[in-house]
């Protein structure tokens, strides 16, 4: 892909507990996808590669450093508020980058598989 146009296409992070299906690398492209379809790059969470050398502590801060690397890059987050520990629970992990992604002043895209409000659930 050129520089140029790499650098003209909207950024939308993809924010979620997506990562952690068990088939979280198969998923994420295919949001991908979706993304390039649509004429967005897609930055996913685990498009940085943990170097398995890293302790518990150390990794945890590598994928916070790159995830919010990524999140500055974007031009939306959009995440996945599905309930993850319990009714109108989303993922905490997803809803700091929501947050994040709102200090940094950008928009924040947040859906849910089902209609029923954060609020009511």
């Amino acid at each position: 892909m050129p520089i140029e146009r790499a650098a003209s296409e909207p950024r939308i992070y993809l924010a979620g507990f997506d990562v952690l299906r068990r088939d979280a690398k198969e998923h994420g492209a295919h949001l991908k996808h979706l993304c390039r379809d649509r004429g967005f790059v897609g930055p996913y969470p685990l498009d940085s590669d943990v170097p398995s050398s890293l302790q518990s502590q150390n990794a945890a801060r590598h994928i916070y450093t790159a995830n919010g690397q990524l999140i500055r890059s974007a031009d939306i987050v959009m995440a996945n508020l599905d309930d993850f520990r319990g009714a109108g629970q989303p993922d905490s992990g997803t809803a700091f980058e929501a947050g994040f992604a709102v200090v940094l002043g950008k928009p924040v895209w947040a859906y849910r598989s089902n209609e029923e409000t954060l609020a009511n659930a």
